[in-house]
């Protein structure tokens, strides 16, 4: 069951199965993204839909693991790295998914 919080005059779609994730819609604030395969790790063995991809402002299709306001609220994962600001939400899966333009990581 998903529900939608406000917060600032941002909405934000809990859907219970990634406490530490949440998808950031209707923002005008910019929103970067972080890959980190440790992080993806973890994710796997505790949430149902781990894969979660989002377009960056090039128009690619990239995997994140988390998504932040702050370019520079580094996660705390020694292996993350930095994809860059994204514009949208693109989609979330049990399984990994290809598309044409997918960063892959």
């Amino acid at each position: 069951m998903s529900s939608i919080t406000f917060y600032n005059n941002i909405s934000y779609i809990n859907l219970n199965i990634i406490p530490l994730f949440v998808y950031i819609m209707n923002s005008s604030q910019k929103i970067y993204g972080w890959y980190s395969n440790t992080q993806l790790g973890n994710m796997r063995e505790t949430f149902s839909l781990p894969y979660i991809y989002y377009k960056d402002i090039y128009g690619n299709i990239v995997q994140v693991t988390e998504v932040k306001h702050n370019r520079h609220s580094k996660p705390k994962f020694l292996d993350v790295y930095s994809l860059g600001e994204l514009t949208e939400f693109h989609a979330s899966n049990a399984t990994p998914m290809r598309f044409e333009n997918h960063m892959l990581t």
